[in-house]
């Protein structure tokens, strides 16, 4: 039976990522699982499975040894990563995207608490990331699809002024992906790094200062 090596995320879990392993056929029913306790405020989403054709546990187990330094619990599969790393260490597996093009919806007090949320986060804004307007980007799911900063906060990618989550939205589509959403900090990168984990790291720095 094929297997598959998932990485899911939690909107009440910021910067975390959670990475396992589980049957194709079980991966929906892998999420309710996880989402069930009632110590979890919201519901998990997977970000990105992938089906590995044999030695699924040896490539968790490699990715797991990869980020082990961001692993928050040695007895528990989460990482202080940015899922798309996650992502680019399981295509180098060859793995193949099979990522639930629909999962559970949650119900209007879960969908409401997790839009609450995402409004939470903080803007990402390229100028206090000393991301000057000309800058060229790299969607992190092919090096070929770029896009250029631009003023106001906005980046220009296939012709068009838009906001970065918009031109990720747009790329990944392009590429066959269904997702319904994208948060473009999280696609795009500049030098190997998406835009995300250069604020993280940006906050982080500031913090020590």
């Amino acid at each position: 039976m094929p297997e598959i090596v998932y990485v899911l995320t939690n909107e009440a879990m910021p910067d975390m990522v959670k990475i396992g392993v589980t049957t194709r056929e079980k991966v929906k029913q892998r999420i309710a699982e996880l989402s069930q306790p009632t110590g979890i405020p919201l519901p998990f989403e997977c970000h990105y499975a992938g089906e590995v054709e044999g030695g699924a546990a040896e490539v968790e187990k490699l990715i797991h040894a990869i980020f082990a330094e961001y692993r928050i619990n040695p007895k528990r599969e989460f990482f202080r990563i940015d899922p798309e790393k996650a992502v680019l260490a399981l295509k180098l597996a060859r793995s193949k995207d099979v990522t639930p093009q629909y999962q559970t919806e949650p119900g209007p007090e879960e969908a409401s608490a997790i839009e609450a949320e995402k409004k939470r986060r903080s803007k990402t804004v390229f100028a206090k990331l000393g991301i000057p307007p000309g800058t060229e980007l790299t969607l992190s799911r092919d090096p070929k699809s770029k896009c250029m900063v631009v003023e106001g906060n906005k980046v220009e990618y296939d012709g068009k002024i838009m906001s970065s989550s918009a031109a990720a939205l747009q790329a990944l589509g392009k590429l066959g992906y269904s997702t319904p959403a994208a948060a473009g900090s999280g696609y795009w990168m500049l030098n190997g790094k998406t835009i995300g984990e250069i604020r993280r790291k940006q906050e982080e720095s500031d913090e020590t200062d």
